[in-house]
């Protein structure tokens, strides 16, 4: 089964290809890594992918054959986009609570478990921990939603050395 799928993928704004006949196939249980400079695309490709634009031309499908952005789909990938979204102004319990209330599958253990293990601060606002500590808390969220495809988007940007390890 491939996890992603995409046939003669593009998208365009305005007059300006961002990504053009993209066919790739990234079969299950797979780590792959986009590489490439900066404008190259791979952010369009990983938005078409998870459902956050809609392709000018071509098909993408994920998890063995559904259209991207579908509600089968949703269920079963998480995305953390480059920026780490995370809302500053609530706590991370409120983080925790909020992403367990708008999702079907949300694995509250888990999340506590790995925020604790980080030493990250449950009653700290999000906009008051560290880029690192907030990456830390986006990747936790995606993660405890037990996705069986991972989308990260620069999941190394705001991350220490060790932490990168």
């Amino acid at each position: 089964m491939n996890v992603i799928e995409t046939t003669g993928l593009g998208k365009r704004y305005h007059q300006t290809w961002a990504l053009r006949e993209c066919s790739l196939a990234i079969p299950a249980g797979h780590v792959v890594a986009l590489v490439g400079p900066n404008g190259a695309g791979k952010t369009t490709l990983l938005n078409l992918t998870v459902g956050l634009a809609t392709p000018s031309a071509g098909v993408v499908a994920v998890l063995g054959g559904m259209p991207a952005g579908s509600p089968g789909a949703l269920d079963g990938i998480a995305f953390v986009a480059q920026d780490t979204p995370v809302y500053k102004n609530l706590s991370v319990t409120d983080m925790l609570h909020l992403t367990r209330n708008l999702n079907r599958h949300f694995d509250q253990g888990y999340a506590r478990a790995r925020l604790d293990e980080l030493g990250i601060p449950l009653k700290r606002k999000a906009g008051r921990l560290s880029g690192g500590q907030q990456a830390q808390l986006a990747l936790t969220l995606a993660l405890a939603r037990r996705p069986r495809l991972l989308v990260l988007d620069e999941p190394l940007a705001n991350l220490d050395p060790l932490a990168r390890h």
